[in-house]
């Protein structure tokens, strides 16, 4: 941040770098070394410390009419800026609602347990007296999710708008051609998974979903990504016999994994926890449509015109439903020619030039309710 030129945005935007004090590294120090999980956090806060003294110099050198806490955009540290009296909005925040339990579980006892610890650990948290200080004075509160909008008012009776976090910058693949249905009918399917290899990705949904087409000639699938899950992932699409279809790339440069994206018919997004993934905006910037289980992220930005939602169920249900979405396009290749034209379509209202124009009805709105009963 200290190396922006000065003129980067026309002499309009003015960075202010604060540097964590000795608090705040003793404590990350802690976190990053594992001797004290989630010291992070502490360090985080003391952070923010920081940041409150150098807002508050800020703005008794200029005018300030509006402060946005843009952060990681998991709720535990509020920070303190909503003290400098200014209209002021939060967000978007996330990571407030459950995982599901009925999935999770399905993966394991342990993966059951920790899901159910972790969801009663962060109820508990969403609940401490910080973090109820910065929802209640918001100005404008946003969230990542619905689901994290729906948590905000049933636990604080607050509305927040929904936005997500992110959104597509530039759309280079916006104008391809789309695959012509009779061109592309006797083609293998071409499927691409994007992620880390971990278990809240979840790509053995996928893999079973592809073992009970039994048509491994009807589609490939190309994975991006590496994760600690790798070699086991690898064994079970060789147990379950679809390891001659897949193509795993590992990590690779943006530039390829973009290139491999835009060459698929299909992106198909397993993840049972997320708030809004850039691959899901990366593809639909590239006319790809997603398919997706309906909940987080997932559940607000994709659409029938653009993609296709899988409920949310057990793994073996999941693949089941999977797998039968997939065979119909393997089968319908007008279908996903017309997947392919609402992505296109789609990719422009999720674009930043919209996303502008919200913002700026955002902190109109923040400067307008400032000091009243919202």
């Amino acid at each position: 941040m200290a190396a922006v030129p000065a003129d980067a945005f026309g002499g309009r935007v003015t960075f202010v770098p604060v540097m964590p004090d000795r608090r705040a590294r003793i404590a990350n120090h802690l976190n990053r070394t594992g001797h004290v999980p989630f010291s992070f956090y502490v360090a985080y806060r003391y952070w923010h410390l920081g940041v409150l003294a150098a807002a508050r110099r800020i703005i008794t050198e200029r005018q300030i009419d509006v402060v946005h806490y843009l952060c990681p955009i998991g709720f535990r540290e509020p920070g303190y800026l909503w003290k400098l009296g200014k209209p002021y909005i939060w967000g978007p925040i996330g990571g407030i609602a459950a995982r599901p339990v009925i999935a999770f579980g399905d993966l394991g006892l342990g993966e059951r347990l920790r899901t159910i610890v972790r969801n009663a650990v962060n109820e508990v948290q969403f609940r401490a007296p910080r973090v109820r200080k910065g929802i209640l004075k918001a100005d404008v509160l946003l969230a990542a999710t619905s689901e994290n909008a729906q948590a905000i008012e049933r636990i604080y009776g607050r509305k927040a708008i929904v936005v997500p976090e992110n959104a597509i910058d530039s759309a280079p693949m916006i104008n391809r051609a789309l695959p012509d249905p009779k061109a592309v009918s006797h083609e293998p399917l071409r499927l691409v998974w994007i992620g880390t290899l971990e278990t809240r990705k979840a790509i053995t949904i996928l893999l079973r979903a592809l073992a009970r087409l039994n048509a491994p000639t009807r589609w490939t699938l190309d994975v991006i990504g590496d994760g600690p899950l790798m070699t086991r992932s690898r064994e079970e699409a060789a147990a379950l016999g679809v390891d001659s279809s897949i193509r795993w790339h590992g990590k690779v440069p943006r530039d390829k994994a973009v290139a491999l994206l835009g060459h698929a018919h299909l992106h198909v997004l397993t993840s049972l926890a997320e708030a809004n993934t850039t691959v899901l905006w990366e593809a639909m910037g590239a006319s790809v449509p997603t398919m997706a289980i309906d909940h987080c992220g997932m559940h607000d930005s994709i659409c029938d015109a653009c993609g296709i939602r899988i409920p949310l169920e057990g793994i073996e249900a999941m693949s089941a439903l999977f797998a039968s979405a997939i065979g119909r396009l393997i089968d319908d290749r007008a279908a996903l020619t017309r997947l392919s034209d609402g992505a296109r379509l789609c990719a422009i209202d999720h674009g930043w030039e919209r996303r502008t124009v919200f913002w700026r009805d955002i902190y109109d709105r923040a400067i307008a309710v400032h000091g009243t009963s919202r």
